[in-house]
Formats: C-alpha cells, sequence, structure tokens
C-alpha cells in the first residue's frame, strides 16, 4: 500500500467552509482552525454581550443537503513562487463536485492544501515550514525569489441536472495572500489590500467561519455567566454578614451606662496588678538573659575562632588543590609528551631495523658482487692468456714437431742404410716393405685427419653440451637458495605469528589499562564530586536535626513519631514551614495566631495525632488538615487589585513544599499588611471592607474591632526563611548517608590505590610492548624480504629453467654432432684398424727383416715407430690447443660482458650501502636523542608522581581537619541557636494605652513580691470582670448603627435582585444549549451509525455521553465495531478502521450542517481496494451538495473523481495539468472503436 511521504493518514483531510467551523480531520478527532490562526472578530448582528461575556449569533445557512440553492465552491488556485511551484501555476480548474489530485511523491500535491492554508491565514509552522519567508519557491533555476503570492478563487453556483450549473452573477471572489522575504505579508480581496479581519468577516458570510463553532451556545459564555452568578451570591452573603453585623453591633449597645463604669473601675483595678506580676516576669527573665548573654557571648568567641581556623584550612587547601590542578595539567603535558617521544622513538627503531635489514642485505650482495667479479676476472685472466699460451705450447709443439720429423728422418736414413746393406738379402722384403710403408704412410696421414676430424667434432660437441652443464649448475645452485629461504621462512614464521598473536593482545592488554585508568580518573572524579554535596548534605541533616531539638516538648515528639514511620503525614509546625521578610514579622506574629498549629496531610492523620498525644500524655495541639483545605487552592490563586496596592499578607510568605500554602491561606485568609494604623484604617473601612495589620501589629477585623497597641509587640513566630523544610532528615536516613559516605570515601581511597598500581604496571608494559613491537618489525622485515626473494627465486627458477630449456641441446643437432663424431670415431678407428694391418705386415716384414738383418734394424725401425708416435701425440696436442684458443676467445668476451654487469651493480650497491649508512647513523642520533628526551620525561614524571602523592595525603589530611573543624563549628552553632535570646513574649499586655502611668517597682520592691498571691488576686478580679464589654458612648453610637443598618439593607435588596436575574439568564442559556447540543447530537449519532454501516458494510459505530445530565463536562466517547470484531474505542483500532470511522463521522456531519467545501489529503492510504471504492464511489454518488478536492495515489479513488489534476515536477519545479475523466473516457473510447475499424 503506498503511503505519502510528506504526511500521515491519520492527519489527512481538511473541511473548508463548514458553516459552524472549519476543520481538520486526522481519522478520530477535529482540530479547531481558529487557535491557529491570528484574526480579530468584531461583535455581530444578532450577538449579545452581558458585560464583557459575548455570545455570537447562530449561523445562517449557506447551502443545503439536498443540492438545492446556491452554494460556494473553489474555481482554481494560482500559486506564484509559492514552494515548490516557480512562477505562475495555476492549480485546477477544479469541479464542482468531485476533482482528485494525482502525482508521484516528492511531485509537491500537498502544496495544494498548503497554499491553501496560506490564504487563510495559517502560521508558517502549521504549513510545515519555520517561518513564512521558507515558503518563497528557492532552486537552481529560481534562487532568489524575493515574494510568493497565492489567490485562491471561488463563486458561488446553482447546480443544475447531471453536471451542468450556473455561475450565481458577480458571485466571484478571489482571496490572495503576499508574502517576501522579511517574513511579512499581506491579504487582498478581489484585488483591494485589506486586513485579515476583513477576509474573515467576508468568508464567514460565504460560510467559512475560521472563528467560531457557532452551531451551539459556547461553553465558555456559559461559564462565566455561572462566574458572574456566584460572584454575585458572594457579594450578597458579605451584604447579608455586614447587615447582621450591624445588627448585632446596634443590639449590643443598648446596655446601660453604669455597667461600664463599674466595669472600668474593675478593669483598672485588674491592670494594676496584672502589672506587678508582668514586672516581676520581666525582672526574672532579665537575669536568666544575663547568664545567658554570658554564655553567649562565649559561644560566639569560641565560634570565630573555629571560623577563623576553618578560614585557614580553607585557604590552604584551596591553595594545596590549586598545586595539584597545576601538577595534573603539567603531568598530563609530560605524559603526552612521553607518549609522542616514545611513537618517535619506536618509529625510529623500526626505521633502524628496516635500515639495518637493507643493509645487511646490501653489504651481503657487495661481498657476492666482489667475489664474483674476482673470480671472473682471475677466469678473464685466464682465459685472456689462453690463445697466448696455447700459441707458445703450438710453437714448442712445432719446435718439438719439427725434432721429431728431423729425428724421425735420420732415423728411417739410418733404418734405410742398414736395410740398403742388408737389401740384397732382404730385397723382396724391403720392396713389400717399401709398398706396405707408402701404404702405412698413407694411411697414417688418413688417420691422422680422422683424428683430427674426430677430436674437432668431439671438442664442438663438448663446447655445444657445456652451455646446458652450466645452466643446470646455476639451476641448482638456485634451488639450493630456494631450500635455504624456504627454511628460514618456515622457522621465522612461527615466532613471527607467535609475537602477532601476542602484541596485539599486549596492545589490548595496554588499551584496556589506559581505559581502565581513564575510566578510575573520571570514577574519582565523579565520587569527589559525590562525596562533597553528600558531605554537606549530612552537615546540614545534623544542623537541621540539633536545630529541631529546640522545638517544644509536643512537636518533639511529633516529629519523632513521623521520622520514625508512624506518622509520615505530618508537615511540622505552620510557622516553621514558611519564611517572611522580617519587616512583616511583627505583623504577622501579631495577626495569625494559626502560625503555632501543626499541619498534616489528612484528618485521619490528625486524629492519629490526637490519639498518640492522649496515650503519652505530652500534651496537646492544634492541627490544619491540608485533604480540607484543597478547596482554598482556586480561592488564594485568584488575583485581584487592592486598595492602595498594599500587599496581602499570604502573598508574602516564601514556602519550599508548596502542597502547605492551603495551610497559610486558611490562617491568614486574606489579611492585607499596611504600613500603620491610619492606613490599616482606611482600607479596612473602606468601600469593600479587608481584615488589615499594621506593620507596628495593630489588627482590624472584619467586624471593625481593633487589637494591638501597648509596648510589648509579639514577633518571632515566623523567620524570615524556612525553618522546617517538609523533607526533613530521617536520622535512619543520615546514618544510611554517613555509611555511603564511608564506602564512597573508601572507593576513592581503593580507586586511587588501583590507578597508582596500574600505572606502574602500564609502563613495564609499555617496554614489553615496545621490545615486542621491535622484534616484530624486525621479523616483518626479514619475513618480508624472504617472502618477496622466494617468489623472486621461484620466479628467477622458473625463468631459469627457461633457460636451461633455451640453452637445452637441440637433440637433432646433438644427435648430428654425436653422429658426426661417431662417424669421425669410426673412420678413425677404421683408418687405425687399416694402418694397424699394413703397420702388422711391416712388423712382420720388419721382423723377417730383422732376423735376416740382426737386432740392428730392429732397433731402427722401434726408434722410427717411436718417433711416428710422438708426431701424432704432438699433431693431436696442436690440434687441441688450437681449438682450445678459439673457446677462450668467446668465453672471454662473455666474461667481459658479465664484469661490466657486475661492476655496474656493484656501484649501485655501494651507493645504496653509503645512503643505508648515512640513514642508520641519523637514526641512531635520533634514537638516542629521543632515548635522552625519554630518561628526563621519566625523571619528570616520577618526580610529579612523588609529589602528588605528597600532596594527595596532605589534602586528604586538610580535607579531614576541615571536616572536623565544620563539625565542631556545627555543634558551636547549635548551642548559639539554642542561647539565642529572644524577646520576652507576655501574654496579656494591655491592648491600650492606660491613661494614667503604672508605678514601675524597684528591683528590691519586684525581688520580694510573691507571685502566687498576686495571680491568685488577679484570677478573682478577672472572675469579678467576666466577659462584661460595656460602651459608655452607647446611645450615640446605637444611632450610628441604625442609620448604617438601613443603608447596608438596601444595597443588600440591589444586589439579590442582580443575583436573581443573572441566575434565570444562566439557566435560560444553559437549557437552549443542552436542547441544540442533543438535537443535533441524536442526528448526527444517527448518521454516524447508517454511514458507518454502509461503509463497511455490516460494522457498527455510534457516539455515547460520558454523562448525560453534563455532557459538556465529561465529553464524548466515540466507539466502534468494525465487521466481525467486538466493540473498541476509536484510539484502540488500526489505522484503516480510524479512517473509516472518522469518515464516517465527517459525512455524518456534512449531513447535519452541510459543508461547502472538503480538501483531503490521501485519506485513502490506510484503506484496502474494497474500502477505498466504497468511500469514493459515496463520495461521487451521495454528496453532491459540496465540492470535494482528495489527494490520492489509489486508482479506485481518482478514477471515480469528476476531473484529475496532475502534479509533476521538472528541473525542481512543480507543473499542473487537469483533464476531465468522462472527456477522456469518451476520447479513449474513438481512438479504440477507430483502430477496431481500421483492423
Amino acid at each position: 500500500m503506498q503511503k505519502s511521504k510528506k504526511r500521515k493518514v491519520e492527519d489527512n483531510a481538511m473541511e473548508v467552509g463548514e458553516p459552524s467551523n472549519a476543520t481538520h480531520t486526522n481519522g478520530n478527532a477535529e482540530t479547531s482552525i481558529h487557535e491557529e490562526i491570528d484574526h480579530i472578530s468584531d461583535d455581530e448582528e444578532g450577538g449579545v454581550r452581558i458585560g464583557d461575556i459575548y455570545i455570537p449569533p447562530a449561523p445562517k445557512p449557506t447551502c443545503s443537503f439536498d443540492s438545492k440553492g446556491p452554494r460556494l465552491i473553489i474555481t482554481h488556485i494560482v500559486n506564484e513562487n509559492f514552494k515548490s511551484y516557480a512562477g505562475v501555476e495555476v492549480l485546477g480548474p477544479f469541479h464542482k463536485s468531485f476533482t482528485a489530485i494525482i502525482g508521484p511523491n516528492g511531485s509537491g500535491k500537498s502544496n495544494v492544501i498548503d497554499s491553501m492554508l496560506f490564504v487563510f491565514g495559517y502560521r508558517a509552522s502549521k504549513i510545515r515550514s519555520k517561518k513564512i519567508s521558507v515558503l518563497i519557491h528557492s532552486s537552481s533555476k529560481y534562487p532568489n525569489l524575493t515574494s510568493t503570492t497565492v489567490a485562491v478563487h471561488f463563486c458561488r453556483i446553482i447546480d443544475g441536472e447531471g453536471e451542468a450549473f450556473e455561475v450565481v452573477p458577480n458571485s466571484e471572489i478571489v482571496v490572495s495572500r503576499t508574502a517576501f522575504r522579511d517574513s511579512s505579508s499581506f491579504y487582498t480581496l478581489n484585488g483591494k489590500r485589506v486586513q485579515f479581519k476583513e477576509v474573515s468577516r467576508m468568508l464567514r458570510s460565504h460560510g467559512i467561519d475560521l472563528d467560531y463553532n457557532r452551531f451551539l451556545i459556547l461553553q465558555e459564555p456559559i461559564e462565566k455567566l455561572a462566574v458572574k452568578v456566584e460572584e454575585y451570591s458572594d457579594l450578597r452573603k458579605e451584604k447579608l454578614n455586614r447587615v447582621r453585623l450591624v445588627e448585632q453591633e446596634k443590639q449590643a449597645l443598648m446596655q446601660p451606662m453604669q455597667e461600664a463604669v463599674d466595669l472600668l473601675n474593675m478593669t483598672n483595678t485588674y491592670t494594676r496588678s496584672r502589672n506587678m506580676v508582668l514586672q516581676k516576669y520581666i525582672y526574672e527573665t532579665k537575669k536568666i538573659m544575663e547568664t545567658k548573654q554570658q554564655s553567649l557571648d562565649e559561644c560566639k568567641a569560641n565560634l570565630a575562632e573555629i571560623d577563623e581556623k576553618l578560614k585557614k584550612i580553607q585557604e590552604e587547601l584551596q591553595e594545596k588543590t590549586g598545586v595539584l590542578k597545576e601538577g595534573t595539567k603539567k603531568y598530563d603535558v609530560l605524559r603526552k609528551k612521553k607518549e609522542e617521544v616514545t611513537e618517535k622513538l619506536q618509529s625510529c627503531k623500526r626505521s633502524t631495523v628496516t635500515t639495518q635489514a637493507d643493509l645487511t642485505q646490501s653489504n651481503k650482495k657487495k661481498k657476492n658482487l666482489d667475489q664474483l667479479i674476482e673470480q671472473e676476472k682471475g677466469k678473464l685472466i685466464d682465459l685472456e692468456l689462453i690463445p697466448e699460451k696455447n700459441q707458445r705450447e703450438i710453437d714448442d709443439c712445432g719446435k718439438l714437431l719439427e725434432k721429431h720429423t728431423e729425428q724421425k728422418a735420420k732415423a728411417e736414413e739410418e733404418l734405410q742404410a742398414v736395410v740398403a746393406s742388408v737389401r740384397s738379402r732382404t730385397q723382396s722384403l724391403q720392396e713389400t716393405k717399401d709398398k706396405l710403408q707408402g701404404k702405412l704412410m698413407e694411411l697414417k696421414k688418413i688417420v691422422d685427419e680422422a683424428n683430427n676430424c674426430y677430436k674437432l667434432a668431439e671438442s664442438e660437441l663438448k663446447i655445444y653440451l657445456s652451455t646446458e652443464k652450466k645452466e643446470n649448475e646455476k639451476l641448482e645452485n638456485m634451488q639450493a637458495a630456494y631450500e635455504k629461504a624456504s627454511s628460514a621462512l618456515e622457522q621465522k614464521k612461527p615466532l613471527q605469528e607467535e609475537l602477532s598473536q601476542s602484541l596485539p593482545q599486549q596492545e589490548k592488554q595496554l588499551n584496556e589499562m589506559n581505559h581502565k585508568i581513564q575510566k578510575l580518573k573520571k570514577e574519582e572524579a565523579t565520587l569527589i564530586a559525590e562525596v562533597r554535596p553528600l558531605r554537606a548534605q549530612i552537615e546540614e541533616s545534623r544542623q537541621a536535626m540539633s536545630a529541631n531539638t529546640s522545638r517544644n516538648k509536643v512537636l518533639n515528639a511529633l516529629m519523632n513519631e513521623k521520622r520514625n514511620g508512624r506518622l509520615p503525614g505530618i508537615f511540622g509546625r505552620l510557622g516553621d514551614l514558611g519564611g517572611i521578610d522580617s519587616k512583616y514579622d511583627v505583623a504577622i506574629s501579631t495577626c495569625c495566631g494559626g502560625l503555632d498549629n501543626i499541619v498534616v496531610d489528612t484528618v485521619e492523620t490528625a486524629q492519629a495525632a490526637v490519639e498518640f498525644l492522649k496515650r503519652n500524655d505530652v500534651g496537646r495541639a492544634t492541627f490544619i488538615a491540608l485533604d480540607k483545605q484543597e478547596h482554598l487552592k482556586q480561592v488564594y490563586a485568584a488575583r485581584h487589585t487592592y486598595p492602595e496596592n498594599v500587599p496581602r499578607l499570604f502573598d508574602l510568605v516564601k514556602v519550599k513544599d508548596e502542597r502547605v500554602l492551603p495551610a497559610f491561606y486558611y490562617a491568614l485568609r486574606d489579611t492585607l499588611v499596611a504600613n500603620d494604623l491610619e492606613q490599616a484604617t482606611r482600607i479596612a473601612y473602606g468601600r469593600t471592607r479587608y481584615r488589615t495589620v499594621s506593620l507596628k501589629g495593630d489588627v482590624i477585623e472584619l467586624a471593625g474591632t481593633m487589637t494591638g497597641g501597648g509596648k510589648q509587640t509579639t514577633r518571632g513566630k515566623m523567620s524570615s526563611s524556612v525553618q522546617q523544610d517538609t523533607s526533613e532528615a530521617d536520622p535512619r536516613v543520615i546514618k544510611a548517608n554517613e555509611d555511603k559516605l564511608a564506602k564512597m570515601e573508601q572507593r576513592l581511597v581503593e580507586v586511587r590505590n588501583e590507578v597508582s598500581e596500574l600505572e606502574e604496571a602500564l609502563s613495564i608494559l609499555q617496554l614489553t610492548v615496545r621490545d615486542n613491537r621491535t622484534a616484530l618489525n624486525k621479523l616483518n622485515i626479514e619475513l618480508k624480504n624472504l617472502v618477496e626473494q622466494v617468489p623472486v627465486i621461484q620466479s628467477q627458477i622458473k625463468q631459469h629453467e627457461k633457460k636451461v630449456a633455451a640453452s637445452r641441446v637441440d637433440p637433432q643437432q646433438k644427435a648430428s654432432l654425436e653422429a658426426t663424431v661417431a662417424s669421425a670415431l669410426k673412420k678413425l678407428e677404421k683408418a687405425k684398424e687399416n694402418a694397424s694391418e699394413v703397420e702388422s705386415d711391416v712388423h712382420e716384414i720388419d721382423e723377417q727383416i730383422s732376423a735376416v738383418a740382426g737386432g740392428k734394424v730392429r732397433d731402427l725401425q722401434k726408434a722410427v715407430d717411436d718417433l711416428t708416435k710422438k708426431i701424432d701425440k704432438v699433431n693431436s696436442e696442436m690440434t687441441k690447443l688450437k681449438v682450445s684458443i678459439n673457446t677462450s676467445k668467446r668465453n672471454a668476451k662473455k666474461s667481459k660482458d658479465k664484469i661490466n654487469q657486475m661492476e655496474t651493480d656493484l656501484r649501485d650497491t655501494e651507493k645504496n650501502i653509503e645512503t643505508l649508512n648515512n640513514t642508520k647513523k641519523q637514526l641512531t642520533l635520533d634514537s638516542a636523542k629521543y632515548e635522552k628526551e625519554l630518561e628526563e620525561l621519566d625523571e619528570q614524571i616520577n618526580e610529579g608522581t612523588d609529589e602528588f602523592k605528597e600532596l594527595k595525603q596532605e589534602i586528604n589530611k586538610l580535607q579531614s581537619t576541615e571536616n572536623k573543624i565544620k563539625g565542631e563549628r556545627m555543634e558551636r552553632k547549635n548551642d548559639l541557636r539554642t542561647l539565642k535570646l529572644e524577646d520576652p513574649q507576655i501574654e496579656g499586655i494591655a491592648e491600650l494605652e492606660p491613661v494614667t502611668p503604672l508605678v514601675q517597682h524597684t528591683d528590691e520592691e519586684l525581688s520580694e513580691i510573691n507571685v502566687e498571691e498576686l495571680r491568685n488576686r488577679l484570677t478573682a478580679q478577672k472572675n469579678r470582670i467576666g466577659d462584661k464589654k460595656p460602651n459608655i458612648q452607647a446611645i450615640q453610637d446605637y444611632k450610628a448603627k441604625e442609620e448604617l443598618y438601613i443603608r447596608r439593607a438596601a444595597e443588600l435588596d440591589e444586589i439579590t435582585n442582580r443575583r436573581n436575574e443573572m441566575r434565570a439568564l444562566h439557566d435560560e442559556l444553559r437549557k437552549k444549549r443542552m436542547t441544540d447540543f442533543l438535537a443535533g447530537f441524536n442526528t448526527i449519532t444517527g448518521k454516524l451509525k447508517e454511514m458507518y454501516q454502509m461503509i463497511t458494510l455490516g460494522g457498527d459505530a455510534e457516539l455515547e455521553l460520558v454523562d448525560s445530565l453534563d455532557p459538556f463536562t465529561e465529553g464524548i466517547i466515540f466507539s466502534v465495531r468494525p465487521p466481525n470484531k467486538s466493540w473498541k474505542n476509536i484510539s484502540n483500532l488500526s489505522g484503516g478502521e480510524k479512517t473509516l470511522s472518522s469518515l464516517a463521522l465527517v459525512f455524518a456531519l456534512h449531513y447535519y450542517k452541510p459543508t461547502p467545501l472538503y480538501v483531503m489529503d490521501e485519506i485513502d492510504a490506510a484503506l484496502d481496494f474494497k474500502n477505498v471504492s466504497i468511500v469514493a464511489n459515496y463520495i461521487k454518488d451521495r454528496t453532491k451538495n459540496a465540492q470535494f478536492i482528495i489527494i490520492s495515489l489509489r486508482y479506485n479513488m481518482f478514477e471515480a473523481s469528476n476531473r484529475l489534476v496532475g502534479i509533476y515536477k521538472t528541473e525542481d519545479c512543480t507543473h499542473c495539468v487537469a483533464i476531465n475523466n468522462e472527456d477522456f473516457d469518451q476520447h479513449l473510447g474513438s481512438l479504440v472503436e477507430g483502430q477496431k475499424i481500421n483492423a
């Protein structure tokens, strides 16, 4: 179900134009618009005004339920730069009956309602804005607009058949409002600038009332009339009392004159006797006061001394605390600096480890390069010497070959000579031998050539295979390096993992310790902040308890019962529960006898207190029950203006607990306090009588009697501050607070010790973490290098394997070379075999010749053979040396290139080593500097820590001393309070100054007076006087009272007639209001039931009066029974059920008092398909006497409307387009028919 993003369903409808009032409907309640509108209303024709009470006339009907007669509609709205509307946008035209406003979320649909509210005078806060200027459109395209204007166009129409209607001539109305950037605005009516009250008056004349619920007489006038009746009744009662009082005074003046004279004589005698008693009492009191004054002076001196000590302690404590705070700040700065230096040192060490590892690797590389270059240079030297050496050897071999050839030629010559000598005998053999030798020479040449070819082919094969062999050796070396790196990686990785696991735990532990230290420090600060007020609270409670010990016996007993929980409802003595300026001390102490009464919460508490006093024979007391004084709250809360702006004594009383205010009003009433007796008399005997009291204690009662005066005045019954706190501390609470304070102080010590221990452990752990971090960084670097080396070596191995594969001999070429070698070898063997056969034949012939010639030929032949072998050997060696020369030249070129490359690498490595050495040297210097700074910081921190500990100990001692001195001071203050001198309060001092001064007795005379005899004499004289109250001027006073009686009786008759007239009007209006309300209520209830049953197809709803006798006090209950469910209050329904119930009530109200205009915002958001269709069809079919403008996203709703107004937004600007549903359906039907025909 799609919901609006801007407004909830519960706040989704607005009625405009109801004759009774314009309302908001949120599904279950209506909120009066006029509470939100700035408006000015004048009296209307037909209204009734009684004094300041105005009853407006009943509203005139503006439309009917049966669609007859003219009604008001909104034709369209013109928005200019309002909210999301840029430029001039016309919303509408709106259909006379049912218009649906549709559009995507965020397009500005709800701004349609906001534009109406803006024109109808709503404040910005009720249009979803903070101020009026926010309503001006602002977008990237129009960023700086200065004003906005909204105009609502109305007209009155008369409905015709179907969609037809006739506009009433000259009924068009245009109401507009313009707002500016400074949040100012003005209204226009038909283009004329007017005040809002004229707009309100015009709309009211057309049925849109923004001010009142006009269909009933309002509750406010009725209540005001009732108050008027009560005021007249109170005034009549006062007049009647005054009449009765005058009558009583008149009757009292008819006593004989003689009785007055006799009574005056007896009174004078009584006064003289009482004077002696009072002088005796004053004499004894002065003696007691002298003794107490001496103790008081000593106590004050002791207290001054204690205050001086306390002041010094507090100054010293403040000084130490200041030093501690400064030290703490310095310690925090040092600790922070230490952390920064530690981090720098760790960074240096990590960089040093990295640099050392790089340096070690570079040195190793340099060493390897040096060795390889030396080896390669030695190899190059050897290779460069090989051609020269081989050439020398070749030359030597040539010389040797030449020598062997010469020797062989000589040997052959000798052999030929010997053979020639024996040729004749061996001629045939010789010839055969010559032939064989010639053949053998040819064959040996062939063998030499075959041997040279074989050696050359074999050398080429070895050279060809040597490259593969060297690359294989390099590959084996790389594989060994890989195995070594992998082994080192496997060994160091567990160490790294172990450190990686333990270091985070240690760092976590370090963080936890830091966090715990900070937490403990916060707890320490919190404890300090809690301990101080708790200690002060305990001291105040002790002080209060000490102060309470000076109270009287009855009050102490009652307060003790309260503390024990047996009489918790006792508040205390009334005079102790309030405070008053000392200026009014005499006034309130004189005129308020109830200050000594005990205040309790209920009558039951008072009865329980009386029973307690009787049971324990403690004494007597008078109680004031607060539950019986609740009715006085409304009386004293009413504000009045008193004559000459004198204050009411009750208003001058200050209390801590406002619950006791009714008790003070009960004791004081509306007693006014005047500056002197003259002002008090003027006010008391004015047009309105008041009880008054002067600052000196002269009291004038309402009856006119006056008391007070004399030398002695009553004072001290109320202090300048509240003496009795109603939340007085219970000793058990004080004990609990003391225990709590002890625990908190113990905890404070524990926290401080724990912080000290944690800080020491933290330092050790920081060193461990630092070392482990350094080791881990070193391992990480080594592992990083190993991890980098292993894949590099693997890559090199793979590349070298490719190199090996590339250098691997070509099988065909190898086979070809091997075939060449084999072929050469085969040829050599074949040649050797052929030569061997011929040589064997020659050898046999030589043996035969030798046998013929003897051993000489054999020896020469052997010499020739040996020389031949030597020659062959030299030839073979020369061939090898030539091949070696060619090979060494090629290898020498390769070696030079390799040496150049390695020397370049060596130079780069040396530069890198130099850079690393410089970096390492700088890092070492930085580390040394940081370590030195750390040592200095540690020394400063350790020194500061020791100083802090000493300061804290000194502060703790000072605080302990301060608490002890405060306790002593509290005891002295309690003693001082107990010894406080008060003026003697002597009862019965004469109310009038005597004509003749009384005799003043000396101290000697007073010391000899017997008080008991005087008291007995006074009692006898008082009994003789009795209750007689003579008046010497009885006749004259009686005549004055008679005139006063007649005048006051006339005033009583006048006020009685006015009261009766007001009561009759009040009863008539109440009856009319009740009749009108019940008639409308019954109609609305019946229609509500009908509407709800129709909408829900089976549910039920009704309105019930909570109190049928007085419905305006208790209100109405809206009960609903959804289909197939039980009865529920509307507040307990679901969102959809609330919406249906509210709509049913809206339709019922529409039936009772038809409203021309309704604007609703997504009332169907919480409804299902079925209920949306029901509501839409009802709005369309049954309410054609009103204009409905409904914002909806449910097609069941907007398809049922007569007209659609589409709202859409492009480039942050909202636009509008309107279509008639029926015209669109017809057009669409024509298109469909045309397509069918074409098809």
